[in-house]
């Protein structure tokens, strides 16, 4: 027969001290809020560790600022900064079509003023590079070479002014 042996509370040998044993509920309530206490530690750890981390630009650090701010370590919510895009630049208008343009005989459309050769409107068009901008471009006729500043037109053409008076558009 299998007899059990009973220690009073209290005594050596008992799993509870004496005054759990006269107050359960404090006993218990204490109980409880070391779990919870464990609990929200455990939670406050998870979300430090496993939030994003952002880049965030700040100030550096200056001689006047107190010591005791350099041992925290709450991370500093990022600061939202609106900026406010540039306005379009400009296009700069086209240059004024001279009237009386004439059209390049066998080009297929390249037009020049009356002061540009047809030779040095066909080179103009032969040193255009596809983009706004200048470039140099010989004249045969005059055998100088001339600063020509191109322009891409909203339909598409483009027009080259520079020399002496010399247009050309294609």
């Amino acid at each position: 027969m299998h007899t059990t042996t009973t220690i009073p509370p209290g005594q050596l040998g008992s799993k509870r001290p004496s005054w759990a044993l006269r107050h359960p509920f404090w006993a218990a309530f204490l109980g409880g809020l070391a779990a919870v206490t464990v609990l929200v530690g455990a939670f406050a750890a998870w979300q430090h560790y496993e939030q994003p981390r952002q880049a965030t630009a700040r100030p550096a650090a200056t001689a006047t600022a107190p010591a005791h701010k350099a041992h925290h370590h709450h991370p500093r919510p990022a600061k939202t900064v609106y900026v406010t895009p540039p306005a379009p630049q400009a296009v700069p208008a086209a240059p004024q079509a001279p009237t009386g343009l004439h059209e390049v005989a066998g080009s297929g459309g390249i037009y020049a003023s009356s002061q540009t050769s047809d030779a040095f409107a066909e080179n103009v068009v032969r040193a255009w590079n596809g983009q706004d901008g200048v470039q140099d471009v010989y004249s045969p006729v005059t055998g100088q070479t001339y600063a020509m500043t191109y322009q891409i037109q909203p339909d598409g053409s483009i027009v080259a002014t520079g020399g002496n008076g010399a247009y050309v558009q294609f």
